[in-house]
């Protein structure tokens, strides 16, 4: 009789971790069945089915999801049902904190399951409380960032790292090829939007970012603007001003472009190792904005900043992402040389921190070996 693995992810990049580890850990035992919450990319990988779309449940911010609370705590009741139900040898939970810490805490003691976390909630930049949760309910911690190991092991987590997945998945071909193979011209400068992998986050920067490239592109006749539309997003809407939008391969989009505009997020990780030099934007609701500053520890929102411990890449966060601001920092790094190289440094530092052979086999290796699967 096979095993059953139960394996929730609440995002986008959540779902291609998930899809990968759900690909890995079924490669040498066909007799695993995978249940839980993820996309359609864990679907494809052998996911049952999931509980809800992956898209209802993408949502970030404090009074957005004090909107939906009671979905939620709908939701997490089916969830805890499935796993009593099923009773899963091991349970992966793929970032999406708010959510998974929530549901070990009230499991734990009620289930014999061994529980993996992949993708370590940033405890160290903020509500550090949730240190304990991990501490007590959590069997192995796995790790993206080198320096989030002994911060968690000082605290008593048992943590691993085997390297980012984003640092070897990079298209090994110029970026005028990769124009080429998006149907854009490969003699023009490419600047590209990202407003974020949520319904959410898109539709509150799309529009700004819109009218900043447009404005760029109409001081220039040699740029061309495209958009890189996650999978879960149901919002994105073409315009009329000839912008190209990408949803087959929006990742090879982004290592296609001379410049990008970001929603911070794991996309700014992707931009620094495809070498794309960037801006970084993102808005959150007032109330959300306000308790976001009062709480977080961190000097920057930005993992490239974070990592280096400076202010390599422009944050325009809130009132400060506005047209004006980023046509003026997207021109300032299209005009000034010195600044790309110096950022594109920035990014080979960074790239070497986070390299590995391949971060999502030897994770899926060590949850085969340690838990005998």
């Amino acid at each position: 009789m096979g095993s059953t693995i139960y394996i929730i992810a609440g995002e986008e990049s959540g779902d291609v971790y998930g899809a990968k580890l759900i690909s890995e850990l079924s490669r040498n035992k066909s007799n695993i069945q995978f249940k839980g919450i993820g996309g359609p990319r864990m679907i494809s990988a052998g996911l049952v089915n999931s509980i809800v779309p992956i898209q209802e449940i993408s949502v970030i911010g404090f009074w957005e999801v004090i909107k939906k609370i009671l979905f939620f705590k709908k939701i997490q009741r089916a969830v805890e049902n499935e796993i009593f139900d099923s009773n899963p040898s091991i349970i992966i939970l793929i970032d999406y904190p708010g959510f998974n810490l929530s549901l070990i805490k009230r499991i734990s003691g009620k289930v014999r399951s061994k529980i993996v976390y992949y993708v370590a909630p940033q405890a160290w930049a903020w509500k550090e409380k949730r240190v304990r949760i991990l501490r007590d309910c959590v069997d192995s911690l796995i790790c993206l960032f080198p320096f989030e190991v002994d911060w968690f092991r000082d605290r008593g987590v048992e943590a691993s790292y085997f390297g980012h997945p984003i640092a070897s998945q990079a298209y090994h071909i110029s970026k005028k090829g990769l124009k080429k193979e998006l149907g854009l011209d490969p003699s023009m400068t490419l600047i590209t939007l990202f407003p974020g992998s949520r319904n959410q986050e898109y539709t509150k920067h799309f529009s700004l970012m819109e009218q900043a490239a447009s404005r760029i592109k109409s001081s220039n006749n040699k740029i061309q603007i495209a958009v890189g539309v996650a999978s879960g997003i149901s919002v994105a809407s073409k315009s009329n001003s000839g912008i190209h939008f990408e949803r087959q391969d929006p990742q090879k989009l982004l290592q296609a472009s001379d410049i990008a505009i970001i929603a911070s997020g794991t996309a700014t990780i992707e931009a620094a190792v495809y070498q794309t030099p960037m801006i970084v934007i993102y808005r959150l609701s007032f109330f959300s904005w306000l308790l976001s500053t009062a709480l977080i520890r961190t000097k920057y929102i930005s993992m490239v900043n974070i990592i280096l411990g400076r202010m390599l890449v422009p944050e325009l966060l809130q009132t400060k992402a506005s047209v004006k601001n980023i046509v003026e920092r997207t021109e300032s790094l299209i005009n000034d040389s010195e600044s790309r190289d110096i950022m594109l440094n920035g990014f080979d530092e960074i790239k070497n921190m986070l390299a590995s052979r391949d971060p999502i086999k030897d994770a899926a290796e060590h949850i085969t070996n340690k838990y005998a699967i």
